[in-house]
């Protein structure tokens, strides 16, 4: 298995646990919306119809936000991987105490924070070499000059 084989099985695989994710969220804001415009007696049967109204339009707004989020991140995704979109970094990079879930790299003013998924480096300032998707920034592979 070739590395591009390998970054796109990692792209591949988070995009899938996302829409997974997502699936889930909207079937649950779906079973909602469903209760509380069904006629059951729950907690809510005294509320009035506009409160009712207000919910569900909230609901669906939330719903709307989900999905087109989640188009737009599917859809890098899969232009990462179609256009084999990989930037190859080499310098100094960061990864913060507070958030090691994230390392920071810095191309002159330009700052970037990438996802984090593959390294257990500790906290701090470290040099080497970081390939990473071009538009969802997750980290595919990285390499300190101590490694």
């Amino acid at each position: 298995m070739t590395n591009y084989e390998q970054y796109e099985a990692v792209l591949k695989n988070r995009a899938i646990l996302y829409v997974v994710f997502v699936i889930i969220t909207l079937i649950g804001i779906g079973l909602l919306i469903y209760f509380f415009n069904s006629k059951k007696e729950f907690f809510w049967k005294n509320m009035k119809k506009i409160e009712i109204v207000c919910i569900n339009v909230f609901a669906a707004i939330v719903v709307s936000l989900v999905s087109i989020y989640t188009i737009k991140y599917v859809c890098d995704t899969f232009y990462d991987i179609s256009n084999q979109a990989y930037v190859i970094y080499e310098g100094e990079f960061v990864i913060d105490s507070s958030i090691e879930k994230y390392i920071t790299i810095f191309e002159g003013e330009k700052k970037t924070v990438l996802v984090n998924n593959k390294t257990e480096l500790p906290s701090g300032t470290h040099n080497g070499t970081i390939i990473y998707a071009k538009k969802t920034e997750i980290i595919l592979e990285v390499h300190t000059e101590n490694n």
